[in-house]
């Protein structure tokens, strides 16, 4: 009997322990791509499976296509708040462009996601004054992040 309701017990608990949904997406792509810059001009990043990967194209060209090999934990912990503090606002916009987005050369913020299979796009302009402000703290961050990789 004791062992019955010791099974019983131990079934209830992993019962209990239900597997929770992971806020992470399946993936996220973010970058930049400028024009009439004297580097180089395009600098986008993936993140998939706890780690980040550089982009192996030049400009914004679709789909992009990035490096096999993944960049070192120290970029990955560096790039990490981009998705821990992803704003609902751009969640609540979903495949939005804000602002003008190359319209005047100024280039484009560019930031894909995928959650359960559904992938959203988002075409930002870089000129701060441009975009709600609602996202202007989490863009003006991204941009130093990207600089920094």
């Amino acid at each position: 009997m004791k062992k019955l309701i010791l099974l019983l017990f131990i079934s209830g608990v992993f019962a209990a322990c239900k597997k929770e949904k992971s806020n992470q997406p399946d993936y996220f792509i973010f970058g930049r791509n400028s024009d009439f810059c004297i580097d180089d001009c395009s600098k986008f990043f993936l993140i998939i499976n706890g780690k980040i990967y550089p982009d192996s194209t030049s400009g914004l060209v679709l789909p992009l296509v990035f490096s096999t090999v993944p960049l070192t934990l120290t970029k990955y912990n560096l790039a990490l708040p981009l998705l821990i503090n992803f704003p609902a606002y751009l969640t609540n916009h979903a495949n939005a462009t804000f602002g003008c987005p190359q319209c005047i050369d100024q280039g484009i913020i560019y930031i894909e996601r995928r959650d359960n299979g559904v992938k959203t796009v988002w075409r930002i302009d870089p000129i701060l004054d441009s975009i709600p402000v609602q996202i202007q703290p989490y863009i003006q961050s991204m941009t130093m992040i990207v600089g920094q990789l």
